[in-house]
């Protein structure tokens, strides 16, 4: 099982671009995201929060330790608010 999280990225009015930046250069190809936590897109938005990323990790622990160490102490980074996805089969 793989698991991914939106982070909702705040940061200053006028900071968008740097912090979109480095959270971009965070992004990598990854042959296995079941092996590696990686941000996977980032996109910047309009309204309460400055940006969205799009993290897969192969558990929510690694997931949570990456968001923490990566994306919230990333320069000008003033809060996050992850939103963990689940998939369950319907039948």
């Amino acid at each position: 099982m793989v698991a991914l999280a939106y982070v909702l990225i705040d940061c200053p009015v006028g900071k968008e671009l740097e912090v979109y930046k480095e959270i971009e250069n965070l992004k990598k190809p990854s042959i296995d995201p079941k092996l590696e936590t990686r941000v996977d897109e980032v996109h910047m938005l309009w309204g309460n929060y400055g940006l969205i990323a799009r993290v897969v990790s192969p558990d929510f622990n690694q997931l949570g330790v990456y968001v923490i160490d990566k994306i919230r102490s990333a320069h000008d980074v003033t809060g996050i608010k992850v939103l963990t996805a689940i998939t369950f089969s319907h039948k």
